[in-house]
């Protein structure tokens, strides 16, 4: 250490400065710029952040109405299943179906089904790129009380296998005995949502 502070006196005033210089110039590429540069990297992403949170702010009230809308769409109408295996799919659709109006008290009915490719949408960019969606249609026609009726179409609501009921025809028709205890004639489309392979037919 005395080695060097006597080397530093016997310098010239000129190679003093010089070498404070250079010191001056090696801590500031070193240390002074690096933290700097750190230093805005973080501000910007600072900025980044409060930006998001401020845009999340100002929409927490339309997140909480579509929230609401949600939940009371629920609630109407049941939570809805994804897509799944064609064959599974039916066997489920078609013991729901076969539950729900057994519990609503109705007798016989008539049904046919039939399978459409979905268009392109948000449920289809969930898939993979190989498989497609369709909807498997099923259209059922009975004949009930008029309470029955609305009941099959309140519990098909709440079926998560059932997408949506796409289709409600009803008509009325008379009793057998003739009296007022007339009766309902409905013709109901239901629709659930299967994935298939791309490529492949029924």
């Amino acid at each position: 250490m005395n080695g060097f502070k006597q080397t530093w006196q016997r310098l010239p005033r000129a190679g003093r400065w010089l070498g404070v210089f250079l010191l001056f110039l090696a801590l500031y590429f070193l240390v002074v710029e690096p933290g700097v540069d750190v230093y805005l990297k973080y501000a910007a992403l600072g900025d980044v952040h409060r930006a998001t949170l401020a845009k999340y702010a100002e929409a927490k009230d339309e997140v909480r109405r579509a929230d609401d809308v949600v939940k009371l769409g629920v609630a109407h109408f049941g939570t809805v299943e994804f897509p799944g295996d064609y064959n599974q799919r039916t066997r489920e659709l078609n013991t729901a179906i076969d539950g729900i109006l057994a519990t609503n008290g109705v007798e016989g009915y008539t049904g046919t089904t039939r399978t459409v490719a979905m268009g392109q949408g948000l449920l289809t960019k969930r898939l993979p790129e190989d498989s497609r969606v369709e909807r498997l249609t099923r259209t059922i026609d009975f004949t009930g009380h008029p309470a029955a009726v609305a009941g099959v179409l309140a519990d098909l609501e709440q079926t998560p296998v059932v997408s949506t009921i796409s289709s409600v025809q009803l008509r009325q028709v008379e009793g057998r005995d003739g009296e007022s205890g007339r009766l309902l004639n409905a013709i109901i489309t239901i629709e659930t949502w299967v994935t298939a392979k791309k490529g492949t037919s029924r």
